[in-house]
């Protein structure tokens, strides 16, 4: 059996763990050393950190990302000579419809024979019979009575103290969303594509007008107080779509930008998160 890390919740977990491997979540982290510089050199703080999260680690035999951004997939290549593992990558389109619909899953299989190569390989096809739908890249904090949404890029390690910050709990719904119930179709590849692809709602999409139906719809609900806006220094993507997101939030949404480890915990960021649930108690 191998250990296969992946940072991405378009990565299919089952087909990892049907092929007799273990599937650990890899979360990125701002941590490194001298070699860890030279490589994330020029990258956005969320693809530095999946570098140094993984370079240099004994515990992974293969891992398996997902090329939604340009600077993601510059990681990729950038680590590809230096991580000790396997390393595979998987092409996720931004457009949907029947062609994107055939890359994916195109992706998929060729995901598969991957696994399948790996060592000590096995075909456990109750693992994707099951219909597990877990969302094991997520993540809770803090407690109390406000209750904060995440939305936005993925958070650091050395963010998961946010919700203790401001005093509230959170509600992590970074990255992509997924909608749809796992089956339903003809084969159980058909319905891991459907299941990471087809019901899977994310900002990147064009058009992004499924993920803003559903923020009006989740954030209106009662579900979350506010919502925290995520995301890096160098991403255009949210950055650009922070002024639509406010008019179609039903709560307020305070915008949370971080270039480095210590953004987290600094002045500047405790002080808003503070001032920010006391608005809302």
């Amino acid at each position: 059996m191998a250990v296969v890390g992946y940072t991405s919740g378009y990565v299919p977990v089952e087909l990892i763990e049907a092929a007799g491997h273990e599937a650990k979540f890899v979360r990125p982290s701002m941590a490194g050393g001298a070699e860890c510089l030279r490589l994330r050199e020029g990258m956005c703080p969320y693809a530095a950190g999946t570098v140094a999260s993984l370079l240099g680690r004994d515990d992974l035999d293969a891992f398996v990302g997902a090329g939604t951004c340009d600077q993601v997939r510059r990681c990729f290549e950038a680590m590809r000579d230096e991580f000790g593992g396997e390393m595979f990558v998987l092409n996720v389109p931004v457009t949907r419809g029947t062609a994107s619909q055939g890359m994916f899953g195109a992706e998929v299989e060729r995901l598969e024979r991957f696994l399948k190569e790996l060592k000590d390989s096995t075909n456990d096809d109750e693992v994707l019979e099951d219909g597990r739908d877990e969302q094991r890249t997520r993540f809770e904090d803090g407690s109390g009575e406000l209750v904060l949404g995440v939305i936005g890029a993925p958070i650091a390690a050395e963010g998961l103290m946010l919700g203790e910050i401001a005093g509230a709990r959170l509600v992590d719904m970074m990255g992509p969303v997924r909608l749809g119930e796992f089956g339903g179709c003809e084969s159980d590849m058909d319905g891991l594509v459907r299941k990471y692809f087809v019901e899977v709602l994310d900002i990147r999409q064009r058009s992004n007008a499924g993920w803003y139906e559903w923020l009006r719809e989740w954030s209106g609900s009662g579900a979350v107080d506010g919502l925290i806006l995520h995301r890096y220094t160098w991403c255009d993507l949210w950055h650009g779509e922070l002024g639509r997101i406010k008019e179609a939030a039903g709560v307020a949404v305070i915008d949370l930008e971080i270039n480095e480890a210590g953004s987290y915990a600094s002045a500047n960021t405790v002080t808003r998160l503070n001032a920010f649930g006391e608005m809302l108690s």
